[in-house]
């Protein structure tokens, strides 16, 4: 029945990245319905140990204050997104999942600016990457 709660999150990061790529944002519902998809999980599965779950949280309030430092050159719609996965897929998941959504999106970010298609001040919709990325931890993990 764990398989069934990931493909929910599959689809629901889909379905944000889809939204994230044409508005570049993320509704608090959206955000909300995340928040008791995990909860859920969580009660019900216990995934992950508690340990973990703290560590993944905290990895997403670090990038909270990344955005907040970098006046949201991260959104914190972005951040929010990650604390919830961090509590889903823990902290050696999200860490993971970090790992490729940030090297995917320099890699199609390089490949924008090398041929011109955007200049320097352009942002990119990061939640197709984060999506990516959890579709990636679920491969290796």
């Amino acid at each position: 029945m764990e398989w069934f709660i990931k493909l929910v999150i599959i689809c629901f990061l889909g379905i944000l990245a889809i939204v994230d790529y044409k508005k570049k944002q993320i509704s608090n519902i959206a955000l909300l319905i995340g928040l008791v998809i995990v909860i859920v999980n969580y009660v019900v599965f216990q995934p992950i140990t508690l340990i973990s779950l703290i560590g993944g949280i905290i990895v997403g309030f670090v990038l909270l204050g990344i955005s907040y430092i970098t006046r949201q050159k991260i959104g914190i719609g972005d951040g929010l997104l990650i604390i919830l996965l961090g509590a889903n897929i823990g902290f050696e998941g999200i860490v993971f999942l970090l790992l490729y959504a940030l090297t995917l999106s320099a890699i199609c970010s390089a490949i924008l600016l090398i041929t011109k298609k955007v200049n320097r001040h352009y942002t990119i919709a990061f939640i197709p990457f984060i999506f990516i990325g959890y579709i990636g931890v679920l491969i290796n993990g």
